[in-house]
Order: C-alpha cells, then sequence, then structure tokens
C-alpha cells in the first residue's frame, strides 16, 4: 500500500466517523432533519473526494452488468418521512453455514458486527458495525435457520426494525435483509451501507479480504439516485 492509498483511507475513516458523530449529537440533542442531512452530505462530499467523484455516471444497465456498480438493492418509503432498504443475494453455502455466520458473535465479527447481550429472543444487546454506528438492539425473532428480526433503538424516535431471511435454492442460500423506519435523508447511505455488508459477507465466506468504507462510497451516487425517486 503506497503513501497515497494510505490517505484516502484515512479520508474515508474521518469522513465515515464525522457523519456518525453528528448524527449521534443530532439524536442525542433533538436535532432536526436539517442536522442530518447535513452530516450525511458532508460525508459523501468528503469521501467522493477521496475516492475520485470525477467518473461518469453508468447507465442502469451498466449498473447491472459490472461488478464494481451492481446494484442488489431496492428502496422504498413507508411511514411519512421514513424509508426502508432491502438487499438480497446468493451466497455459495447451506442455510445452517450462513445461518451461524449471521447469529454467532464470533463470525459476525468477521464482517459485520461486534455484539454483546442476551442472544435469544427477546433479549437486549449491544452492537458496533463496521460502519461505525453503535447502539442497542433486542432480538425479537429468531427461527434457525430461517428468519431473524432485530429492533435497534428501542422505543426511541431512532428506531428500527432488521429483518433477515434465508432460503435454499439449491446448493446455494438466498439472503434478503431489510431495514425499515430509516429517515429518508439517510436512505440512499444506507442501502449503500447493507449493499457493502452482504458484499462483505460473500467475501469473508470465501475467505477474502474487504473494504467495507470504499465499497460504500463507491455505491452511494447509485443509491443516491434511487433515492430521489422517493422525496
Amino acid at each position: 500500500m503506497n503513501f497515497g492509498d494510505v490517505l484516502i483511507k484515512a479520508a474515508a475513516a474521518f469522513a465515515v466517523a464525522a457523519f456518525v458523530a453528528a448524527w449521534r449529537w443530532s439524536r442525542d440533542h433533538s436535532g432536526s432533519e436539517r442536522t442530518f442531512r447535513w452530516a450525511y452530505h458532508g460525508m459523501t462530499a468528503c469521501l467522493a473526494a477521496a475516492f475520485g467523484g470525477g467518473a461518469r455516471e453508468a447507465r442502469p444497465e451498466e449498473e447491472h452488468m459490472t461488478g464494481a456498480t451492481r446494484v442488489i438493492g431496492r428502496l422504498r418509503s413507508t411511514a411519512p418521512g421514513k424509508g426502508a432498504v432491502r438487499v438480497e443475494d446468493l451466497y455459495d453455502t447451506d442455510p445452517h453455514d450462513l445461518w451461524s455466520a449471521l447469529t454467532e458473535p464470533d463470525r459476525l465479527a468477521r464482517w459485520l458486527a461486534v455484539v454483546d447481550g442476551d442472544l435469544r429472543p427477546g433479549g437486549a444487546v449491544t452492537a458496533s458495525f463496521v460502519s461505525g454506528w453503535e447502539g442497542p438492539g433486542r432480538i425479537d425473532v429468531c427461527d434457525p435457520p430461517r428468519h431473524l428480526e432485530l429492533t435497534m433503538d428501542p422505543g426511541t424516535d431512532d428506531e428500527t426494525v432488521i429483518e433477515a431471511v434465508l432460503s435454499a435454492e439449491g446448493e446455494r442460500t438466498r439472503l434478503v435483509v431489510e431495514e425499515r423506519g430509516i429517515p429518508l435523508a439517510g436512505v440512499a447511505a444506507y442501502g449503500a451501507g447493507w449493499q457493502a455488508h452482504v458484499e462483505d459477507l460473500a467475501a469473508y465466506l470465501s475467505g477474502g479480504g474487504s473494504d467495507w468504507a470504499a465499497r460504500w462510497a463507491a455505491m452511494t451516487p447509485a443509491y443516491e439516485k434511487l433515492a430521489a425517486d422517493l422525496r
């Protein structure tokens, strides 16, 4: 890794950390959606500069033909001012192994988050995601190896629900992840983030490496296009 690569990674880490800090300040001090937008757009501008925002925009058909811009997620609006992200992918493993990667703390920490607490239905947990988000959660559904559902920041204005559904397709397994209750101002960032997460899962299962921040930055423009249709 050369010095330029180090600077790029540092810029990406700073941008994500700044966004998380501003988001937490807005949450803890009853901040407005304007504060959230300021943090989000400041972060995307910093990342665009770090990773090169001058590339031409890919046409929709290119987005699904090239690995670099493949979009595997969908966005939708739910309640007023809220939205949902849905991503899905197919993995070269069986449902039991994929379920293990989703629920066993030591494996989960290698691609998504460090989770501690009461790991059973109704149990309270704390999570620290590779994206920088940290907070409390509650396990609502745990039906191995098919269905997992958690509420994050339960009982607050920032409450969201994360649901994962697994289904066998021959010798492979399809995973669908949906997070609901996201502020519309941040739904594009969440969409890009979840795509990076599920791709990190594939890299982990295959024994490869990943760079969540770089992939998140690369995918954010595509999800901003999708989010524009919701506003």
